[in-house]
C-alpha cells in the first residue's frame, strides 16, 4: 500500500465490500482496509457513503489524473468494465488478477 497514491473502484466492488465487511455499520473498517488512501468509486447510481470515499461518473481519465497527481500508483480495484476503460486510454501498466470466490445456496425440491 505504500506505493499506492489512490484507488479507483467500480460500484459493484464497492457494494460487495460494504456488504461483506459490514462497513456501513463499522466505517472505520474502510481505513483499516485502504489505509486512508484517496478513493473514487465510478458509478452512475446513488450509493451509500463512507467517509473517505468520493463518487464520480463519466470519463475515467480526469479521475485517474487526480489520483495519480501524488506521483504514486493508482490501484484499480475491481470492475472489468472500469479496467477496460482505463486500458483503452493507456492508463494500465500492470495487471494483478485475483478472484473473490462466491457461492450461492440453493435448495432442492
Amino acid at each position: 500500500m505504500a506505493g499506492i497514491g489512490g484507488i479507483i473502484m467500480g460500484s459493484s466492488t464497492y457494494l460487495w465490500i460494504l456488504d461483506h465487511e459490514q462497513v456501513l455499520e463499522n466505517p472505520e473498517k474502510w481505513n483499516d482496509w485502504y489505509g486512508g488512501k484517496d478513493c473514487v468509486v465510478m458509478t452512475t447510481r446513488s450509493l451509500p457513503e463512507v467517509p473517505g470515499v468520493r463518487f464520480a461518473q463519466g470519463d475515467v481519465r480526469p479521475v485517474h489524473a487526480s489520483l495519480a497527481a501524488s506521483g504514486k500508483d493508482v490501484w484499480a480495484a475491481g470492475g472489468g468494465d472500469l479496467v477496460g476503460q482505463l486500458t483503452d486510454h493507456g492508463l494500465v501498466d500492470e495487471l494483478w488478477i485475483s478472484v473473490t470466490p462466491s457461492t450461492t445456496a440453493s435448495s432442492c425440491t
